[in-house]
């Protein structure tokens, strides 16, 4: 469903108590219930939440006009390309485990990550620089097959809602108690931290994937029911 694609949208939501508003909105539990009926898929619940993606590069960036001609590594689904384009890079994909390599042989200029990826990686060993940029706040949906959900008992279904919500919030706070942890880490190995970003400049240039993908009318509508 192209709705929930805005989900993954630059600068969409900025905390995780907004995630949690989020979810539970008519509109939003409205395209969980079609993409159910007409795909098969049931969303159990949207509050996992990775953190902030950043951009992570070999040069300090703090405006858009910093990205221009860098080539940023991005997963291949389209919101996440033209959101990349629109803050002034040029999207590659490539998978996850290229992401190394791919720097080591000057095939990509950078990538955008959330922290726990640096070290997971050893991305100080071609990396220098993260600039917080924070224009992703990386929100994963928990899915089942919607044959299996209705299989089981009204009963068990009202669980295992309640539980993963319970479970994505407790994950998503030790994600974010850790970040503190890792920003030490890489300062330790080398790396440098951009923190004075020109956020207004890269919120007003994320504009533009929002109508190059045709959701900027969902977003406002979001943002309407949500009183942002």
């Amino acid at each position: 469903m192209k709705e929930l694609g805005v989900f993954n949208g630059p600068y969409f939501v900025e905390s995780y108590e907004e995630v949690e508003k989020l979810a539970s909105l008519p509109v939003v539990q409205g395209w969980v219930e079609r993409l159910a009926q007409q795909y098969g898929i049931r969303v159990v619940c949207f509050n996992w939440v990775q953190g902030y993606r950043h951009f992570m590069t070999n040069k300090p960036v703090r405006r858009p006009e910093d990205l221009r001609g860098l080539r940023i590594r991005t997963p291949p689904a389209p919101v996440w390309q033209e959101s990349v384009r629109a803050l002034g890079a040029t999207p590659v994909a490539l998978p996850f485990g290229e992401i190394y390599s791919a720097l080591q042989q000057r095939a990509i200029d950078g990538a955008e990550l959330v922290y726990a990826n640096i070290p997971d990686m050893s991305l100080w060993e071609v990396l220098r620089y993260v600039n917080e940029t924070k224009h992703f706040l990386l929100i994963n949906f928990q899915v089942v097959g919607e044959a299996w959900y209705q299989r089981l008992p009204a009963n068990y279904r009202q669980i295992l809602r309640e539980e993963c919500v319970r479970a994505g919030r407790e994950t998503s706070m030790r994600i974010q108690q850790e970040e503190a942890r890792i920003k030490q880490l890489v300062q330790q190995r080398g790396m440098t931290i951009v923190s004075d970003v020109d956020l207004a400049a890269f919120r007003k240039a994320a504009e533009t994937a929002y109508e190059r993908l045709g959701l900027k009318a969902v977003r406002d509508a979001l943002y309407q029911a949500l009183r942002k």
